[in-house]
């Protein structure tokens, strides 16, 4: 396993050099692109529910929340 803060380049050389490792971003990167793309500590809450949930049911429930105040909400955006 792999970890990275999202760059563009560092996932394409990932996946040519280590095909089929998982690759995993740091949680603290991916708070910080939040923070700056979303102000609204409640949605913010919620991802670090989501990050900290021991169960699938509970994540998804996250999700579902943050979705409620974001509709466009999708991992990928942020």
């Amino acid at each position: 396993t792999f970890g990275s803060d999202r760059r563009k380049e560092l996932l394409a050389a990932m996946d040519l050099v280590f095909q089929g490792v998982e690759h995993v971003f740091c949680i603290n990167h991916l708070d910080a692109n939040l923070k700056k793309k979303c102000s609204d500590g409640e949605f913010i809450r919620f991802f670090w529910k989501a990050a900290s949930v021991k169960s699938m049911e509970a994540f998804n429930e996250a999700i579902e929340c943050m979705r409620a105040i974001d509709a466009d909400f999708s991992v990928g955006n942020y």
